[in-house]
């Protein structure tokens, strides 16, 4: 019973974290795009954005410069830890809509995470429309 109570908190503590990382990631991406290559990791981050595969901090960043404006809602968050990959990385699921360019498209948003600095980083994300 012990063991399930802090699975279960330890599971409460990803959820709050991941959220409100979320909460800035895509901030960020529609108000903000200065702020996106702070929350990749230095460690060679991969973003595909819809099939275009970008790599590197800088590319990433370019990347996100040249979108259209966007406006992201979401419908669902789900973070999953990956103790495979170490005590401090998650897998997120988000799955949303999003205006871009004057256009409504719902999304999907798959992100792996680590954590430097005691703060998460996005090692790898994929982003995909949903037609």
């Amino acid at each position: 019973m012990a063991d399930t109570l802090a699975k279960a908190q330890e599971d409460a503590m990803l959820c709050s974290k991941v959220k409100k990382f979320m909460y800035l990631y895509y901030e960020a991406l529609d108000t903000r795009k200065e702020k996106i290559p702070y929350l990749y990791t230095s460690d060679n981050p991969q973003l595909i954005w819809n099939g275009h595969n970008v790599q590197g901090i800088d590319n990433i960043s370019r990347f996100v410069n040249e979108l259209p404006v966007t406006r992201h809602t979401f419908f669902s968050i789900d973070p999953q830890p990956l103790k495979t990959a170490g005590p401090d990385w998650a897998m997120v699921s988000v799955m949303g809509e999003v205006s871009i360019g004057g256009l409504q498209q719902a999304f999907t948003h798959v992100f792996v995470l680590n954590t430097e600095s005691n703060t998460f980083h996005i090692k790898s994300d994929q982003y995909r429309f949903i037609d």
